[in-house]
């Protein structure tokens, strides 16, 4: 079983270290060339071990639009050039118009004293906040260019002076946004001990899944496995040996396979949906296990 093989499987000191050190290299190299990499990696919380130049932290609140409204504020925003921006915007905040109030309400709510994460916690309708891994809150990540967030709301929390400034309400297809700066992120590696323990977790699920690949492939070398294709009445009369494929999946049990193939298989220590003919095979065929070996010299 897999929780008896991976018991007490580890990584020592030295390899968290190899570890990251590589991805920090990795990412230098990825996150330098353009920014857009660690938007993406933020946003779908993978670990970061490097902070590219130019990165802010945003706390950001959005007022959502309907679908059909949403489609017209695209339809419109698309449309606006420097020679029509007047009539457009027009349109716009026509639109937006509820929106725009209850984003007016929230500024409001700022100046008497509320905070924003509160406000936050309260109407945040955009999935692109999660966790932050190296302070427990929650931002946005923004920085020059990328394809997570829109131009629009790139531009406005970019623009911001100040830890701590609002921003006036920005529109965009989505809705209305309201963005707090929370402070620029120090570019370069991140603290190897801030991310110790989740790579410490990453390398040794890792670890523990090449144990028991490796368990599994010498189970494998001791047996003497033949798929016996013409006693099913296939073209092939010769038996011949099975084409294995090893998988970390556990989806199928021991049981299943006894209630299967109970007339024909000797038990064995390891499951047999690891057992794959070559051929995607439309019905049982006879399997025949012989372990040369005791299971107990592994």
């Amino acid at each position: 079983h897999y929780a008896f093989i991976a018991d007490g499987v580890s990584v020592s000191e030295g390899e968290l270290r190899a570890a990251y050190d590589e991805r920090c290299a990795a990412q230098r190299t990825a996150y330098t060339q353009s920014p857009a990499p660690f938007e993406r990696a933020m946003l779908e919380g993978e670990l970061v071990c490097f902070v590219p130049r130019g990165v802010r932290r945003i706390r950001h609140i959005l007022i959502l639009a309907d679908t059909d409204d949403q489609a017209a504020l695209s339809e419109l925003l698309a449309r606006k050039t420097d020679s029509n921006a007047a009539e457009i915007d027009a349109q716009i905040n026509a639109l937006a118009a509820p929106l725009l109030e209850r984003a007016d309400m929230l500024r409001e709510r700022l100046d008497a004293g509320e905070s924003f994460a509160s406000l936050m916690a309260e109407y945040r309708d955009d999935s692109r906040i999660r966790p932050s891994p190296f302070t427990g809150g929650e931002y946005g990540y923004v920085a020059g260019s990328g394809p997570v967030w829109d131009d629009t709301l790139r531009a406005a929390a970019l623009s911001l002076t100040e830890a701590g400034d609002v921003s006036a309400p920005v529109v965009t297809p989505l809705g209305v946004h309201l963005i707090q700066h929370a402070g620029d992120m120090t570019a370069g590696a991140v603290d190897f001990e801030s991310v110790r323990a989740r790579l410490e977790e990453e390398l040794t699920a890792q670890a523990k899944e090449r144990a028991y690949e490796e368990r599994v492939a010498a189970l494998f070398d001791m047996a003497d496995i033949i798929w016996y294709d013409d006693r099913l009445n296939y073209p092939e009369p010769e038996p011949r040996r099975a084409s294995i494929t090893r998988s970390a999946s556990q989806s199928h049990t021991w049981g299943f396979v006894q209630a299967s193939f109970a007339p024909c298989l000797l038990s064995c220590a390891f499951p047999v949906s690891r057992i794959r003919h070559a051929a995607p095979w439309p019905l049982p065929k006879l399997l025949f296990i012989n372990f040369s070996a005791g299971l107990g010299s592994l």
